[in-house]
Formats: C-alpha cells, sequence, structure tokens
C-alpha cells in the first residue's frame, strides 16, 4: 500500500515535469525541423531563458526532467549538423551556453513560483526584442537609413552584444556579423571594429558555471526553513 502511495506520488510529480520539459524542448526541435542551423540557433536562443524560468517556476526539479528541454535542443542541432545543412565548428560550446542561460533563468523562476506564465512571456517579450533590434537598427532594417547617423557605432555594436541569438550562433563559431542575411540589412561594416565575437571556449563553459552556480544557489535557498 505505502510503494503505491509512492509510485502515485511520483507519477503526479514526474509526469507534468516531463511534459513540460518536452513541451519546451519540442519549440527548439521544431525549428531544427527548417533546416535551418542559424534559424534553430536563434529560435533556441530566445527561447532558452523563458523556458527555464517557467520550468523552474512551476517546480520542475533539475534532475531528471530539469534538462530535459536543453537536452532535445542538442539532439536537434546535432541532428543539423550530422546531416550537413550547415557547417557549425563548435556546437558543443553553443549547448553549453543554452544550457547555462536555460540554468539561470530556471533558478530565477524557482524563486517566482506564483509568476511561472508573466515571467515566462516577459523573458520571452524581451528576448524576441533584443533578437530583432541589431536588424532594425540598420540601414537594411525597420528604422531605415537614418539609423546609421544617429546610433553610434558602440551603440550598435553593444545592441549585438545584447541580442541571445548573436550569442549562440558566435559561440558555435559562425562568424554572425559578416553573414549575408545580417551583413547586408545591419550594415555591420560601419561599426564591425567596436566589437570582438563571443569565444565559444570562454562563453560556453562560463554560461554554464553561472547558470549551474544560481540553480544550486536557489535550491539551497527553496530547502532552508523558514525563520
Amino acid at each position: 500500500m505505502r510503494g503505491r502511495e509512492v509510485r502515485n506520488r511520483d507519477a503526479k510529480e514526474h509526469v507534468p515535469a516531463f511534459a513540460l520539459g518536452l513541451a519546451w524542448g519540442g519549440t527548439g526541435a521544431l525549428s531544427c525541423a527548417l533546416g535551418e542551423p542559424l534559424v534553430a540557433l536563434a529560435w533556441i536562443a530566445v527561447v532558452a531563458a523563458p523556458a527555464g524560468f517557467h520550468c523552474g517556476a512551476r517546480g520542475v526539479r533539475p534532475w531528471p526532467f530539469g534538462m530535459l528541454a536543453p537536452a532535445v535542443w542538442m539532439i536537434g542541432v546535432t541532428w543539423l549538423d550530422a546531416t550537413g545543412a550547415g557547417e557549425l565548428p563548435t556546437p558543443i560550446w553553443g549547448a553549453l551556453a543554452w544550457t547555462g542561460l536555460f540554468c539561470a533563468a530556471m533558478a530565477l523562476g524557482a524563486l517566482r513560483p506564483g509568476a511561472a506564465w508573466r515571467g515566462a512571456s516577459a523573458l520571452l517579450l524581451a528576448g524576441g526584442l533584443l533578437a530583432g533590434l541589431p536588424i532594425a537598427g540598420g540601414p537594411g532594417g525597420c528604422l531605415g537609413e537614418r539609423s546609421v547617423g544617429e546610433v553610434s557605432p558602440g551603440v550598435a555594436a553593444r545592441l549585438f552584444d545584447l541580442a541571445p541569438p548573436v550569442l549562440l550562433v558566435e559561440v558555435v563559431g559562425v562568424d554572425f556579423m559578416r553573414h549575408p542575411g545580417v551583413y547586408e540589412r545591419a550594415g555591420t561594416e560601419w561599426f564591425s571594429d567596436r566589437r570582438a565575437p563571443f569565444r565559444g571556449i570562454l562563453a560556453g563553459p562560463l554560461l554554464l558555471l553561472v547558470g549551474c552556480t544560481a540553480l544550486f544557489a536557489a535550491s539551497r535557498r527553496r530547502a532552508a526553513p523558514p525563520e
């Protein structure tokens, strides 16, 4: 009787956690199905933080299902790379980076259990805006030619630094600023000397370390008895 109660309790906890992780993981997997690695990386970069926050706020434990979404993204990107859809020199650094973002947001969500949807929506909106600003501010973007004269090269460079897709694309070893889809619209030649690309060997492990440390601290805080 006792064993049945334990199994029922585990099912009530694990099934929703598994479904939630699989749902967020599927958002990235579907983007991989398009066959465009950079599009998939850009989408994963935008959803990593909202997914982590939502899972943390819903009480999903880091193990065994907390890391399901980042693992599914890794499977999708690895499949893309293996099929030759696009060359990603160092996809492992991208996996470390998006897992770090996911873990950091999961830690934040664990401290805000009542704001799962609000927090995830806010992070998704912020990520989307940050992703679009570098292109919008260029001569081929929606702000038009006049933005080149009004936005300083330093500001334009910082907009690129803050865009989540730039981070993931550069850590896997792709020159994002000179990609045709970016170079032509953002006109990156006018500020290319103001920034250096993210280095995967540094940014990937660093983001993972920060994310795991934040997740560990949040877990300790939740486990601590109230004063």
